[in-house]
């Protein structure tokens, strides 16, 4: 009786837990990723630069045209069409590397600027 109990517990556990997770995740554990084909990258527009922690972080954003569908781990379109083309705004929050990069060669590459933050504003369907 006590394993019965525990088993379904466990059971009830499992699919609260997996309802919580974002579809994203779910997806990813499904072997799903959306195309991460990028057809056109507009303008860059830097937003706003400001200070944080005495480095400098800068707020760009830009729009790109990509396409919208969802393929399972063979490739295969499972969602939306390969055919789809959307545009997506986006922003990020760069900041710069306090440290210079040190290639395996052993050539010191300046401090890069790095995505600490991103989101987007919205999609609309261009075709």
């Amino acid at each position: 009786m006590v394993s019965y109990v525990s088993s379904n517990l466990l059971l009830l556990l499992t699919a609260v837990s997996i309802s919580a997770m974002p579809l994203r995740v779910l997806a990813l554990l499904q072997g799903l990723f959306e195309d991460p084909t990028i057809l056109f990258v507009g303008d860059v527009e830097v937003v706003e630069v400001r200070l944080m922690d005495d480095d400098p972080f800068v707020i760009a954003q830009f729009h790109v045209q990509q396409l919208k569908c969802t393929r399972d781990k063979f490739g295969n379109v499972v969602d939306g069409s390969a055919n789809q083309i959307q545009r997506v705004y986006y922003f990020w929050g760069l900041q710069q590397e306090k440290s210079p990069v040190v290639t395996a060669e052993g050539k010191v590459l300046p401090p890069r600027w790095v995505i600490k933050d991103m989101m987007w504003q919205s999609m609309l369907a261009l075709v």
